[in-house]
């Protein structure tokens, strides 16, 4: 078991589930490009996870966020090939 102490700096969410459906799906707002650490725990309804009568064995995990705006159009490629181009042609006509 944890202890609330372990993770004071981690943000607690909350799903009710029921023992007709277990699963869940959980948002939360992030930045681009970050690895966020979670951890999931079933315990029963109590104001203190750590004081819930029933409770499962935790489970961890981690998730990477993309970089929407990040999409490359091919044109810093295009430009950089062109200069390398352009500086071996000017190697070769000056040597």
């Amino acid at each position: 078991m944890w202890s609330s102490d372990d993770y004071d700096d981690w943000e607690l969410g909350r799903e009710v589930t029921t023992t007709d459906d277990g699963s869940f799906e959980m948002t939360f707002d992030s930045e681009e490009l970050m690895t966020y650490v979670w951890a999931c725990q079933g315990t029963s309804l109590n104001p203190d996870p750590t004081m819930a009568l029933y409770m499962t064995d935790y489970t961890t995990g981690s998730t990477d966020t993309e970089c929407v705006d990040c999409e490359s159009d091919g044109a810093a490629s295009i430009f950089s090939t062109l200069i390398a181009a352009s500086l071996v042609v000017f190697a070769i006509f000056f040597y």
